[in-house]
């Protein structure tokens, strides 16, 4: 009887492997002989001859700088909050439907902050920046929204003190 022999060809992703029909895997780029024990319609054995191909992993990077406060967004719903690098797999997120990975250098940009001291006679107030007053003696964090130079946020600590109202008692005739 005739060997029975077929050709065929598939592709997996990279880190993927194939199983064959012993029970083995494969996950390199080549050519490979799968035997099938009494797979023939003869009852005899037959072969696939499987051109097989590893897709490469797909890599992008980029740069992402935020500031202090920010956190990203990760394709699996976390979010990171520290300067680092970071791997960001994208599942089946390249144009061959397999995983692709975007490495991100993660950079948070300081708080900036200042320090303030401030005096206002008793009965006055003090406008902060979000319109807001405050007239009480105390220290006060005054957040300026896109304030600092690199136009992130900026925190101006304020240490306000109320003079007392001065009085005095004369007596007048």
């Amino acid at each position: 009887l005739p060997l029975v022999t077929s050709n065929q060809t598939a592709n997996i992703c990279f880190g993927d492997s194939l199983a064959l029909s012993d029970g083995s895997f494969v996950k390199a780029t080549g050519i490979y002989n799968d035997t099938i024990v009494g797979g023939a319609t003869n009852s005899c054995d037959s072969i696939y001859i499987i051109d097989l191909t590893v897709d490469p992993l797909i890599q992008g990077n980029s740069s992402v700088t935020l500031c202090f406060g920010d956190s990203l967004a990760l394709s699996d719903g976390s979010f990171v909050n520290a300067t680092g690098i970071y791997n960001d797999t994208l599942v089946a997120g390249a144009a061959n439907g397999c995983d692709s990975i975007h490495v991100i250098d993660l950079t948070f940009l300081p708080l900036v902050t200042s320090n303030q001291t401030a005096n206002i006679c008793f009965g006055d107030s003090l406008a902060l920046s979000d319109g807001s007053f405050v007239n009480a003696t105390g220290i006060y964090n005054d957040t300026i929204v896109g304030g600092a130079t690199n136009s992130c946020d900026s925190i101006y600590v304020i240490y306000l003190t109320v003079d007392p109202l001065i009085q005095g008692n004369s007596s007048v005739t």
